[in-house]
């Protein structure tokens, strides 16, 4: 039952983007990016929820690499939030102090975007090197060293793309939070702060999946409550 609490918290996401979209008649860079965040990870928890995930094994469909790109997909398009992220830390960075500054220089835009395209681009490569399997809530892969070490890779660049999102947006705001007054702008930021930080260090959790894969062959597949 625990599981099915994903979908609520899919649904805030996806609502927090609806708002974000309509909250301002011609939205800045910032607002654009919160949304897609917001949205892509909304729409990544719905694909990787345990009940998702048992529907497509339950709807008969044919072969087992579908499910494990059903996993695939989620874990993109948690790549793709890890962007958005990294594309508003840009968009802070832009702005300045000042809350409708420029938007962020279109180099750095094409740079993420290349960047998450490399990202996609490898993550895809090595699954398909590494061929894993579906056992029970994980991916799973033979004990050859070679397949291990794909599915290790496959982990290490999606925990470390969205480390490195983070910690983007992490020092934007926590240098507005630092300069902020007090009032609920401050401590909005400085909440904000301690949310980005968190995320950072249970991101480094992933590095579990990494060692795991080496070891063992297996990593976490489908999303769950806490994660």
């Amino acid at each position: 039952m625990s599981e099915l609490a994903l979908y609520p918290v899919a649904l805030f996401f996806a609502l927090s983007a609806v708002h974000f979209a309509r909250s301002r008649s011609r939205p800045r860079a910032a607002a654009r990016y919160t949304c897609c965040a917001t949205a892509l990870l909304g729409t990544s928890l719905l694909v990787l929820a345990p009940p998702t995930v048992r529907a497509v094994q339950d709807a008969g469909l044919p072969g087992l690499p579908v499910l494990v790109l059903v996993i695939v997909l989620g874990d993109g398009l948690r790549d793709g939030a890890g962007a958005a992220i990294g594309l508003l830390a840009l968009a802070l960075r832009a702005a300045g102090p000042v809350p409708e500054g420029a938007g962020p220089d279109p180099r750095r835009v094409r740079a993420r975007l290349a960047l998450l395209g490399a990202v996609w681009g490898a993550r895809l490569a090595l699954v398909a090197l590494a061929a894993p399997g579906l056992d029970g809530r994980g991916l799973t892969v033979s004990p050859d060293l070679s397949a291990r070490l794909a599915l290790a890779g496959y982990s290490a660049v999606g925990v470390l793309h969205l480390a490195l999102c983070l910690a983007a947006l992490l020092r934007e705001v926590a240098g507005r939070a630092r300069v902020a007054g007090p009032g609920p702008r401050g401590a909005g930021l400085r909440l904000l702060t301690g949310a980005l930080a968190a995320g950072l260090l249970w991101n480094a959790w992933g590095v579990d999946d990494v060692v795991r894969a080496v070891a063992r062959g297996a990593q976490d597949g489908p999303e769950d409550l806490l994660g």
